[in-house]
């Protein structure tokens, strides 16, 4: 995948690349009923702001963060 310098230099600074708050990630795990030692993927994670919240709400759980864009997964 190849993205424009510009996008990458811009999002790799900030905490999240997409829409949504931490309070968003906590919802679905309680609507989902997600509790426990569970494994989460977080496909597609950024710079990881919803691998650090899904690990501080699953504390006997697993996170795990993929990540396709190198200058993220350097920020994470």
């Amino acid at each position: 995948m190849t993205l424009p310098p510009g996008f990458v230099a811009l999002y790799a600074r900030l905490d999240r690349q997409g829409p949504g708050l931490a309070g968003d990630a906590l919802w679905a795990l309680e609507v989902l009923g997600v509790a426990g030692a569970v494994r989460v993927c977080d496909a597609g994670c950024g710079t990881g702001a919803d691998c650090a919240t899904l690990a501080r709400a699953l504390p006997s759980g697993e996170v795990e963060g993929i990540e396709a864009i190198p200058a993220f997964v350097a920020a994470a």
